[in-house]
């Protein structure tokens, strides 16, 4: 067996909790050996190395997120400033936050260095007429084909923020794509005789949004454009695109078409 490290006092007394070492703060249990890894203690949470000194800054655990640890060594959760970037973790984990994050109104985004920004929004007209629609989900799909301009948003009523703003092409004259509100229906991987389109979602009946153009192969372009009125009434986007509304818009979504 390996040896056991405790730590006593001048009177030979087992040093037990918070202990201040050589300017330092540890943290022993009650049988002297040293904690270490997460603490609870006073309703906060610490992290302590493996001979229980109390960690400050970031902290990494093994397979773990990121975390900070406030100069007491509390764990910080919410907003936090560190070298001039902002940062922000889960209110409850204290864990950083990576991706999207819908926050007062606003989207932010990080990388997987947690620094968040706020993401853009390049349709603030779409924008402001989305805080009027509900929908029964929390996503929102506003398709404007006059300009041929595509958004998505996450949220709810009131409280929407742009997640996703693409361009994609509508109905030609003629074959306009029809307006309105609808909700999104049944989904598939693909459709087409003599020609093919990728990850289709459907608006109302045979009005679907999918992929660009392809031929009968399917991988070769037939008609990549966007941006313009030259479907058959369905909406076209990006493939990349077609395929994350077919993956991540769920089953009721509002759809609004003007």
């Amino acid at each position: 067996m390996g040896d056991i490290v405790v730590y006593v006092s001048e009177d030979h007394k087992l040093l037990t909790g918070w202990q201040k070492i050589d300017g330092k703060d540890y943290f022993f249990n009650d049988d002297g050996r040293p904690a270490s890894g997460w603490l609870n203690y006073g309703g906060s949470w610490y992290f302590l190395d493996s001979s229980g000194l109390m960690q400050t800054g970031w902290v990494h655990p093994s397979g773990s997120y990121w975390y900070h640890l406030a100069t007491n060594g509390k764990m910080d959760t919410g907003w936090i400033k560190d070298g001039g970037k902002d940062y922000y973790l889960d209110p409850t984990s204290g864990a950083m936050k990576t991706g999207y994050l819908s926050w007062g109104g606003k989207l932010y985004h990080a990388d997987s260095d947690g620094a968040m920004y706020e993401a853009p929004c390049y349709y603030p007209d779409m924008l402001y007429y989305a805080q009027n629609i509900y929908s029964a989900t929390r996503w929102l799909i506003q398709i404007d084909t006059h300009q041929n301009r595509f958004a998505v948003y996450y949220g709810s009523y009131g409280n929407w923020v742009p997640w996703h703003e693409w361009y994609c092409t509508t109905g030609a004259p003629g074959m306009w794509t029809p307006h309105g509100q609808f909700s999104a229906g049944m989904k598939g991987l693909y459709f087409g005789s003599g020609y093919r389109c990728w990850y289709y979602t459907q608006i109302s009946g045979d009005y679907l949004i999918h992929s660009i153009l392809y031929n009968s192969d399917g991988y070769t372009v037939r008609d990549g454009r966007l941006g313009y009125h030259g479907s058959h009434g369905c909406v076209r986007l990006a493939t990349e695109n077609a395929k994350w509304v077919y993956n991540n818009i769920p089953y009721g979504t509002k759809i609004y078409i003007w």
